[in-house]
């Protein structure tokens, strides 16, 4: 997903280690932390590293540790370090692949298809995959902060269509106002199931849990 910060995931937890938050303090945030981390000299590396890339470094600390420091293009490692050659321009390529922003009706809401819409309700991930397809994504324009929600609420209360309500986030927050509220409504929020979910719950160990069913 999105290089901002979140207060959400950042908050600094209890010192317990079973917290997952704790996790996500604790993430590596630039690429010089993560080579550290690893063992590995940028210099050495057989491709030029972008230490400055603005979607930046973020991974956490238990992702990180499955890496196999010994072979520079150890699939996850290439999914977390940031290359130069990302910014190579590819004929046929878009920063907006799935097409969003032409079926964004309302800041915070994406409909594309006709029963279901995805809210845009967070901003945050536990990871950045430098394949992320929403990393240019206008979320600073898209907030569902304020009156966004109430008139995001009604869209989809007169839509008699839509029966699914999908969470950006990889998992419905009780916590979060959207969630709440669309729970309120009648339509169904879609709950996560194991074959679907995507990156956050995968990557801090003590949310597995959220992938059963």
């Amino acid at each position: 997903m999105i290089p901002v910060s979140s207060a959400t995931l950042d908050t600094i937890a209890p010192s317990n280690s079973e917290f997952w938050q704790k996790a996500m303090a604790q993430c590596f945030r630039s690429v010089p932390e993560l080579l550290k981390h690893l063992n590995l000299v940028e210099e050495q590396l057989p491709y030029a590293v972008d230490s400055q890339n603005a979607f930046r470094t973020k991974v956490t600390r238990y992702f990180a540790d499955l890496i196999n420091p010994k072979d520079p293009y150890d699939p996850i490692l290439l999914q977390i370090l940031p290359r130069l050659d990302e910014k190579a321009e590819i004929k046929g390529f878009s920063v907006d692949p799935l097409e969003e922003a032409d079926h964004s009706p309302l800041p915070g809401l994406i409909h594309k298809y006709q029963n279901r819409v995805l809210l845009i309700a967070h901003q945050a991930c536990a990871i950045h995959c430098r394949y992320c397809f929403r990393r240019h994504f206008p979320y600073s324009e898209q907030s569902l902060r304020g009156h966004a929600l109430d008139k995001v609420l009604d869209y989809i209360v007169k839509d008699p269509q839509i029966n699914e309500v999908k969470n950006s986030h990889s998992q419905p927050n009780p916590h979060c106002p959207a969630t709440t509220h669309y729970n309120h409504t009648g339509k169904s929020f879609w709950q996560p199931k194991s074959q679907s979910c995507t990156g956050y719950p995968l990557q801090p160990p003590k949310r597995n849990h959220l992938c059963t069913g």
